[in-house]
């Protein structure tokens, strides 16, 4: 996944790993809380490490599929920056470095 030699730390991929598994565990409350028919919208902005972006958009709505809800859409809000170090390794790859609001219906 990520060419660890180039991290500025080693811990990313676990952190990576572990926000995801909170999102995880926050759509499956949020899930439960939510009336049938009901709608929640998660603002969640994409990044990049080490050349790789990390698409959050398109990872928490799988997320927020696999416990129950239906994805009604993923709507594109802005374009998002990138370090300066990542500005040119990443050119190609820019429009995929944005924020987003997933919606969910239960």
């Amino acid at each position: 996944m990520f060419d660890k030699g180039n991290l500025w730390s080693k811990k990313i991929p676990s952190v990576v790993r572990g926000y995801f598994d909170d999102t995880h565990t926050l759509l499956k409350k949020l899930y439960l809380q939510t009336q049938k028919g009901g709608c929640v919208g998660v603002v969640i902005g994409n990044s990049a490490y080490s050349g790789v972006i990390i698409p959050s958009d398109i990872l928490t709505a799988q997320i927020a599929n696999e416990v129950g809800f239906n994805v009604e859409n993923i709507f594109i809000t802005r374009h998002l920056t990138t370090s300066s170090q990542q500005k040119k390794e990443l050119e190609p790859l820019k429009e995929y470095l944005r924020e987003s609001i997933v919606l969910l219906k239960k």
